[in-house]
């Protein structure tokens, strides 16, 4: 399979299910585009965890002495959740199983259009970081970061309203701007481990919003976007 074909996707738990419910109106928009794009090229779609991975992980802190890895593994069960629900929305044109290893997801592409996967048995890191894995093991050289965050900022526009959209930046100039490690719960566009990650394998990562939809669908056709790339050096 020509890898240039096939777009791999972290898709972020925050728009599969906000803190307001399941987005039906995104999941339903997202999948008419998956459908509409799969005659032309495959997807590698991976899920994160979200605003629920965040609830878990706040009330098992407030019920028990989990440390990090139960954190984590509490986000890496939600991940999975959410991949068996993206799984069934997209019906006959995913694989049958939401799978777990960057190089069972690159087999199983070669025999189906769309292939689900989530985080898989390591804790330490987001589900960005399997998307990165995934791309490398398929062979491409870019991924979406798809989530409800439109751009990267040079501030935290949540604490600073002079904070402006970055269109355009290196890995080295997006690792300045990002705590130094890792943390669950860590709710930035790219994690730490997995820019470090991208970075050492020469990957190109646009990060945008999910809606309007037509912005996925504009960079896929290698059209105008809105969003943020973050390009190797």
């Amino acid at each position: 399979m020509d890898t240039k074909n096939v777009s791999v996707i972290s898709l972020g738990g925050s728009l599969i299910a906000p803190k307001s419910g399941i987005n039906k109106s995104f999941l339903h928009s997202f999948q008419q585009l998956i459908r509409d794009e799969t005659p032309k090229r495959s997807f590698c779609i991976i899920t994160g965890g979200g605003a629920v991975c965040r609830r878990y992980q706040h009330a098992l802190d407030d019920l028990s002495d989990a440390d990090d890895t139960a954190r984590d593994w509490m986000g890496i069960h939600v991940t999975r959740m959410h991949g068996q629900f993206v799984r069934l929305i997209l019906g006959d044109l995913a694989h049958e199983e939401v799978v777990l290893t960057p190089n069972a997801t690159a087999d199983a592409i070669q025999e189906v259009p769309v292939v689900i996967g989530a985080a898989g048995d390591t804790p330490g890191h987001s589900s960005d970081y399997e998307a990165v894995a995934v791309a490398e093991a398929i062979g491409a050289d870019h991924l979406v970061n798809l989530s409800n965050i439109s751009h990267i900022y040079d501030a935290d526009p949540d604490k600073n309203p002079d904070a402006k959209p970055v269109n355009k930046l290196s890995w080295s100039q997006y690792q300045d701007m990002i705590p130094g490690s890792w943390e669950p719960g860590l709710h930035i566009p790219f994690d730490p481990v997995s820019a470090e990650f991208a970075r050492g394998c020469g990957m190109e990562v646009a990060v945008m919003s999910g809606t309007p939809i037509d912005n996925l669908r504009d960079y896929l056709n290698n059209d105008d976007f809105t969003g943020s790339l973050i390009y190797p050096e």
